[in-house]
Parts: structure tokens; C-alpha cells; sequence
């Protein structure tokens, strides 16, 4: 919903990275795109993807994550729905 993300390699520190860039089309997201990237910061949990960074681009925010191989949300979703069916 409120922006893309994209695998990406930070060539610094040799590992692989997700960065999430918002939409800046959706005005209402910017400061809850902040808000997101700043209460992931606060958690430290095995199910939650570490925040390594937060900063803007051409005045998009974006966000660094950690990278996490697997299957994306929609399609554990629609795997769920085809075994209910």
C-alpha cells in the first residue's frame, strides 16, 4: 500500500538489504511511513525485520530493513485462501 520495496545490496557492510520507498502520491502515508520505519526501529524480535536506516531520496522517504528471503504476503495469502476453499 504505501510505497515498494525492493531488494538491494549495501555494499559497505557486504550484506543484502530491503528498502522500502514511499508513495509520495499518497500524502496521508508520508508521516505514517514515518511512524513505521520509527516503531520497527524500537523492536527487537525474531519476527520483525531490523530498521538499519531512514532518510529521504529526490523527497522520497525510504527506509533500509533487513533482508529476509521467502515468499511475499500476497502469495502466502492466496495459498491460505486455496487451502480454505
Amino acid at each position: 500500500g504505501m510505497g515498494w520495496v525492493y531488494a538491494a545490496e549495501d555494499v559497505d557492510l557486504e550484506r543484502k538489504v530491503a528498502i522500502k520507498l514511499a508513495r509520495t502520491e499518497l500524502p496521508w502515508a508520508l508521516s505514517r511511513f514515518r511512524r513505521e520505519a520509527a516503531a520497527l526501529a524500537t523492536i527487537r524480535n525474531e519476527h520483525v525485520v531490523a530498521v538499519h536506516a531512514y532518510g529521504h531520496h529526490e523527497n522520497a522517504p525510504f527506509f533500509v530493513m533487513e533482508y529476509v528471503q521467502g515468499e511475499d504476503l500476497a502469495s502466502i495469502v492466496g495459498q491460505h485462501r486455496k487451502a480454505q476453499a
